[in-house]
């Protein structure tokens, strides 16, 4: 009866503590939101995202690789367990997937629908890069995203790449954001991105090589004209002394070990063609002299470790000798971290560098004989004694990769403790959390941990030499523009922008010119020298690489040709004609690479030389290709629509010219449509081929 008899004016204590609540439930929704028409138009991106990633989406039968995703999924869910192996790559995709079905039950739909999910997110991240792409740019990119054949296909494909490369544009965005504010933030965000990004997929070392090489070519710029770094240059004498040693030593070794290889199978082939009737029993054979030479083959491996180390050892204490200079820089601080939480997980390259298996987690057992008639102290006792039970012991796979792993650890812990205590503790609680949690399966498999911090990296250089799918270098040169060919081109329109911007685009258009000339020599060559075997009848069985020698020689000397002209002559040109009193050297300035675009351009093309140098090659692996092309896509759209007048682009001329476009575009693909159907013959006077004609 209270609200029958509250005079007017009067609240009672139940609207009192509902106050704020009612006036915010009062408030105008749009104006809460402030929408407008920026945010509207991504979240008609997320809407049309969720109807292309979602819709039917578990009407396709599932593939060999989603039926084993699904499978052990599935395993998981049903309380069967999950065991990480590296085949399968990280263990990210099998958690998700069994909390999806957990969620929502077993199915089709149900299996893909996470990565469908993240598919959405990954449209919507261009808009944390709203300032260095600009609002249209990460609109456009957005866009790119949205109608992308590879992401919308893989989006609706249970694999890790959707993932992966998620987690790659988080560690990207936090490493750009970090490097303006220089906020712990980020440092907490790039932490948590890398830890799931190397718990997801392998080409996760990809990425840190292109983000962790830019970053210390962004320091390097910064660093070299600072005054303070000049004037005590003396500092530098032991690190480079260390770095000289490490090259000689990473090369003569790696020239040893070819020369100690070669040796046993050129006395093996000697061996085995040698004339005669009668074998010689004593004779050795071709496995006895690799065995004779093995330790040899060792000891130029244990050479290159031990440049390896000098290497290191060098680049910390030049790190030392400038650190109150160094630490000015958020580069600096990005550099380490990625040392340091990613130091362990590079020891099974050295693993491999010794001639070891890193993908060997066995503990070998040291059997004696009667130990069934030994108590435990006695068979420990034993054991502990037993010469041979101790080479067993360190010869076992595990053994030999914690060798490495052990010391990376420690090593990285003190460096990551001498940089910054309280961040480096916090970020690798962050890191090896997250990694601890998922690669033992939420601690029901500790044997994760081995499998994840050596057998991943270990497993995929292995693969490198299998090659699946035996595809060509020049793979992805066929597929990218065959089927995104839009990011490619405005990308290769971003790239010459940027280029005239900064006036480099004729040095870019120069160089460009004489490699592309250089490889046609070379292609040429190879195939008028192999045609004129061919038509002589002189093409051996085996394959001839005179061809490609004689292809090499041209196209070096049209390189060589090519770089006098430069040199003599064309930089003298550019130079008059930028009035450059300097030189044409005068248009390369460092600070150049401070900027969004370098890096973006500094991204595709060491993605584009990564991939194809890889030994495997897939289909979807070309989603990486494509995020980017969207960048630089965005960003040349930014640029050239910067200044473009709306009232203008609407009006009475405009649209009269935009509606001539469309048409004239689409009766040009109306014709074109028939030669690419192949219904128009030419020559052909029959009436249905005049017909197609329109005649």
């Amino acid at each position: 009866m209270s609200e029958l008899i509250t005079v007017p004016g009067e609240t009672t204590p139940g609207e009192k503590v509902s106050s704020g609540i009612n006036e915010f439930l009062s408030r105008p929704l749009l104006a809460a939101m402030s929408l407008d028409w920026e945010k509207t138009i991504y979240i008609i991106f997320a809407i049309v995202a969720i109807v292309t990633r979602l819709a039917a989406l578990g009407s396709r039968v599932m593939s060999h690789d989603e039926s084993l995703h699904t499978q052990f999924s599935y395993q998981f869910y049903n309380g069967d367990g999950y065991q990480h192996t590296p085949l399968m790559h990280g263990p990210f995709l099998f958690h998700i997937t069994a909390l999806a079905y957990w969620l929502l039950g077993d199915s089709d739909f149900t299996a893909r629908l996470p990565v469908a999910i993240f598919g959405v997110i990954l449209v919507l991240m261009p808009y944390l890069l709203r300032k260095p792409l600009g609002k249209v740019g990460a609109l456009v990119t957005s866009f790119m995203f949205l109608i992308s054949p590879y992401v919308t296909y893989y989006s609706r494909y249970i694999r890790h790449d959707i993932y992966v490369i998620v987690w790659a544009l988080i560690v990207f965005i936090a490493i750009w954001h970090f490097f303006g504010e220089r906020r712990d933030k980020y440092i907490w965000w790039f932490a948590a991105g890398l830890a799931l990004m190397f718990s997801t997929k392998e080409v996760a070392f990809i990425y840190v090589a292109i983000f962790g090489s830019y970053t210390a070519v962004r320091l390097l710029v910064q660093v070299a004209p600072d005054p303070e770094i000049r004037q005590n240059l003396g500092r530098l004498r032991a690190p480079i002394l260390l770095l000289m040693l490490a090259v000689l030593l990473v090369g003569g070794g790696m020239i040893g070990k070819r020369l100690a290889s070669e040796a046993p199978q050129a006395a093996a082939t000697a061996t085995a063609t040698q004339e005669g009737f009668a074998a010689n029993p004593n004779a050795e054979t071709g496995e006895t002299a690799v065995a004779a030479t093995t330790p040899n083959d060792a000891l130029w491996r244990w050479v290159q470790i031990a440049g390896l180390i000098s290497l290191g050892v060098g680049a910390f204490l030049a790190a030392r000798a400038f650190r109150p200079q160094l630490e000015k820089y958020a580069e600096f601080d990005v550099i380490l971290l990625f040392s340091t939480l990613l130091l362990p997980m590079i020891s099974p390259l050295l693993t491999k560098v010794a001639g070891w298996n890193p993908t060997d987690y066995t503990i070998n057992k040291c059997v004696l004989e009667g130990q069934e008639t030994m108590n435990a102290a006695q068979l420990m006792a034993e054991r502990l004694a037993n010469v041979t039970c101790w080479s067993s012991f360190f010869q076992s796979g595990l053994i030999r990769s914690g060798l490495f792993l052990g010391p990376t650890l420690i090593v990285a812990v003190l460096v990551g403790l001498w940089w910054d205590r309280r961040r480096w503790v916090t970020a690798a609680l962050i890191f090896y959390g997250i990694f601890t949690v998922l690669y033992t399966s939420v601690f029901t498999n500790p044997g994760g941990l081995a499998s994840g911090l050596i057998g991943s990296l270990g497993y995929w250089l292995e693969q490198q030499e299998v090659q699946r799918g035996s595809q060509p270098w020049f793979y992805y040169l066929f597929v990218v523009p065959f089927y995104e060919f839009l990011p490619l081109i405005f990308s290769m329109a971003a790239i010459w922008l940027w280029h005239k911007q900064h006036r480099l685009h004729r040095v870019l258009a120069y160089w460009v010119t004489l490699l592309l000339a250089a490889y046609f020599t070379y292609s040429l060559a190879s195939w008028f020298y192999l045609r004129s075997l061919t038509a002589g009848g002189l093409l051996a069985p085996v394959v001839d690489n005179r061809g490609s020698y004689l292809g090499l020689i041209l196209a070096l000397i049209v390189l060589g040709a090519g770089s006098l002209f430069w040199f003599f002559v064309y930089r003298h040109r550019l130079a008059r004609r930028y009035e450059l009193e300097e030189g044409v050297m005068g248009l390369f300035d460092g600070r150049f690479l401070l900027e969004f675009v370098p890096f973006i351009i500094y991204w595709l093309l060491l993605t584009w030389i990564a991939y194809s140098y890889a030994g495997e090659k897939m289909p979807w692996l070309s989603t990486h290709f494509v995020i980017p092309m969207a960048f630089l896509s965005g960003w040349y759209f930014n640029e050239k629509l910067r200044d473009v007048d709306l009232k203008g682009l609407f009006s009475r001329h405009a649209l009269i010219l935009w509606g001539l476009s469309v048409l004239l575009i689409t009766v040009g693909f109306g014709l074109l449509a028939q030669l690419w159907l192949g219904k128009v013959q030419l020559g052909d006077q029959q009436v249905a081929a005049l017909q197609n004609l329109g005649l």
